[in-house]
């Protein structure tokens, strides 16, 4: 029983590591899909289609010029800084 009233004790302190875990995992999920020029990550694929942003996209990158594409390859969502392509 010892062991079990130390954890039920460390309860705050294991809910704000995994909610820290947590955070830097959906960061680093959303650092992947920023990319400089029009080529998917994942696939590498030239071919890629121009969809709108959602409205937290909109919030985060208000006047950074960042466009949001799909590729049709495999159909991977990305953000596109500075592109030239329309």
């Amino acid at each position: 029983m010892k062991i079990l009233d130390e954890i039920v004790a460390s309860y705050n302190y294991m809910l704000i590591g995994l909610l820290i875990l947590l955070s830097i995992y959906i960061v680093k999920l959303f650092i992947s899909k920023l990319t400089r020029s029009n080529i998917c990550p994942r696939c590498q694929a030239k071919d890629a289609e121009r969809v709108p942003k959602g409205v937290f996209t909109q919030i985060l990158f208000y006047g950074k010029g960042v466009k949001k594409f799909k590729c049709l390859k495999c159909w991977n969502m990305y953000f596109v800084f500075n592109s030239a392509n329309e």
